[in-house]
């Protein structure tokens, strides 16, 4: 969503976008609990854990926190990019982080380094290191060892880092191993996320809309419509790639495209818990969810459909959400200009898009670029 079509509706931010404004998140009692533990362990240094299903708000769990940690001035902030990486750019990630020069080459002489740099910065500001590592069950257990070595000195009585994991069931498994079982029993601060209800999702649509300045763009009738299907897709994709600046791995385009399964089975599963059959509505969302990255000649995912083998739903919302991604601002990429937006989709005719969907947009051409150029023409 473009600042022109933000403006149209009278909105600060796209109230649906990954990456809003932490005061758009809400803050509920139990997130609200779990901060201010974290933030009193900081005092003391540790380990806090946050696990969850996938979708179920442990990457903004952190951020909450994470911002809350940011506006105190004798805590410092790193937040790990690379979880799954070894242990030599897990310190050189550490290094770059909180400033101090590690050799890889030697982890012994790297840790000896790292803790007395800390030690002697705390001893004179009194500042205290925070890492914190969302999708932390994709780290090598070797790592999650040295983690725990590299936190503490004098036979862990004195704490020189508080870390901060969150990660799905994977993580607590490993954390329940012999080999980690030393490093869950310094879990001294934990928080469980579960699925939210029906309710709580509306709460949460609600919130967002009030902060990003608009809060009656949809009506309370919509909002609890759409409520239960709010993470349609995404469930499924770690939110590392989601937001990922650069080129996803091959790996990650594989994990990346599976999220129209992922959307399909949340549907069918919304389905069959609320009991319903045969909704005209639910299968038109089914075959847009599992269907619009699918292309006219065969080459799109997930089942490699071609031509009118495609529903006609996927058909049309592959061209619009094609445009739409165009326009917009992700974290790879700017928004690219109405023109080259509409030369793109019609280059893709036959290709990528339906002929006849294709034509139906170039008819309308004219209209979206006066939106475009005029976004308060209505």
């Amino acid at each position: 969503m473009n600042k022109k079509l933000l403006g149209l509706y009278g909105l600060k931010w796209n109230p649906f976008a990954p990456d809003v404004p932490v005061e758009a998140l809400l803050l509920t009692r139990r997130i609200e609990s779990f901060c201010w533990r974290a933030e009193q362990l900081i005092g003391e240094g540790g380990f806090a854990l946050v696990t969850g299903a996938p979708g179920t708000g442990k990457s903004a769990t952190l951020r909450i926190l994470a911002d809350r940690l940011g506006d105190k001035r004798d805590v410092k902030v790193g937040i790990l990019s690379r979880p799954q990486s070894g242990l030599s750019d897990f310190y050189r990630e550490m290094g770059d982080l909180f400033g101090v020069e590690l050799s890889p080459h030697n982890r012994w002489a790297g840790s000896k380094v790292l803790r007395e740099r800390w030690q002697a910065h705390i001893d004179a500001s009194l500042s205290r290191p925070v890492l914190i590592v969302d999708e932390a069950q994709e780290m090598k257990p070797a790592v999650l060892a040295e983690l725990r070595l590299l936190s503490s000195v004098r036979l862990d009585s004195h704490i020189l880092l508080t870390v901060v994991l969150a990660g799905d069931g994977r993580l607590l498994e490993r954390l329940r191993s012999d080999e980690l079982m030393p490093l869950n029993s310094r879990m001294r601060v934990r928080l469980a996320l579960e699925r939210a209800s029906a309710e709580e999702l509306q709460e949460l649509l609600m919130h967002a809309l009030q902060k990003a300045g608009a809060s009656k763009l949809m009506t309370g009738e919509l909002i609890a419509t759409l409520a239960p299907l709010h993470d349609i897709g995404k469930v499924g994709v770690p939110d590392r790639l989601l937001n990922k600046p650069g080129t996803l791995t091959a790996e990650e385009l594989v994990e990346m495209r599976k999220h129209p399964v992922h959307g399909r089975d949340v549907i069918v599963k919304t389905e069959q818990e609320v009991g319903v059959r045969d909704d005209l509505t639910l299968a038109v969302a089914k075959d847009i969810v599992y269907t619009h990255h699918e292309k006219w000649d065969g080459s799109g995912y997930p089942q490699g459909l071609r031509g009118n083998d495609i529903p006609i739903a996927g058909r049309l919302m592959a061209l619009v959400d094609v445009y739409d991604a165009a326009h917009s601002r992700r974290v790879y990429q700017g928004p690219m200009q109405h023109g080259d937006v509409v030369t793109m989709i019609v280059n893709g005719r036959g290709t990528h898009f339906d002929p006849a969907v294709v034509d139906a947009f170039v008819n309308v051409v004219p209209v979206l670029q006066r939106l475009s150029e005029h976004p308060e023409v209505q």
